[in-house]
């Protein structure tokens, strides 16, 4: 019961940043950017070949949520040594 409110505060608060955009009028997309992406698509399966990019991505993304994590607990035990009486 706890957890399905606290996911339904997290999906309003979610909707409510959203709620500026979802007003805007769609955006239609001129015919170069598609076709840029299906071509970053065949080139990077063509390179895909040579070098293991999905592992690399996989691996560099890994690198980053560990980094990220460790700096977040640097940050969040900085804050409570800032708070008077503790230690």
């Amino acid at each position: 019961m706890i957890i399905a409110v606290i996911l339904q505060l997290i999906l309003a608060a979610i909707g409510l940043v959203l709620s500026p955009i979802l007003f805007l009028p769609d955006v239609s997309l001129n015919s170069a950017i598609p076709s840029a992406l299906a071509a970053a698509g065949a080139w990077l399966g063509l390179a895909n070949e040579v070098l293991p990019l999905a592992t690399m991505l996989i691996v560099f993304g890994t690198i980053l949520v560990v980094e990220n994590t460790h700096f977040g607990y640097k940050v969040l035990k900085w804050i409570y040594q800032k708070i008077p009486g503790v230690n």
